[in-house]
């Protein structure tokens, strides 16, 4: 990997905390379409046309990809935890090596 400079810093909880909320965000979206879904599953009982038949096709070409879109964000979530955890360990690990050095050298 080429090194760009750019050096990113983010605090673990701050990634915890931004998974959680997009994890929130997810939630509300997959709710909002299963509603949506139960809605035009429904429509069958009242709608029985060609107008309903294109309304469901339309739908169900839309759904898919609305399942991948969903699951893509459940991957940045985990991606997001890994990252936490793997700074964590690394802080950590850092810390112990720190404490390890003697203190009562002078230099």
């Amino acid at each position: 990997m080429a090194e760009t400079g750019m050096r990113l810093k983010v605090n673990t909880d701050t990634l915890i905390s931004a998974s959680a909320q997009v994890e929130g965000k997810i939630r509300k979206a997959s709710a909002a379409f299963a509603q949506i879904e139960e809605t035009v599953k429904g429509s069958r009982t009242y709608w029985d046309s060609d107008g309903n038949s294109q309304y469901l096709k339309a739908y169900n070409s839309k759904k898919e990809e609305i399942n991948l879109a969903l699951n893509r964000f459940k991957e940045h979530i985990a991606d997001l935890r890994t990252i936490a955890g793997v700074y964590a360990e690394a802080e950590n690990a850092a810390t112990e090596r720190n404490n390890e050095l003697n203190t009562d050298v002078i230099i």
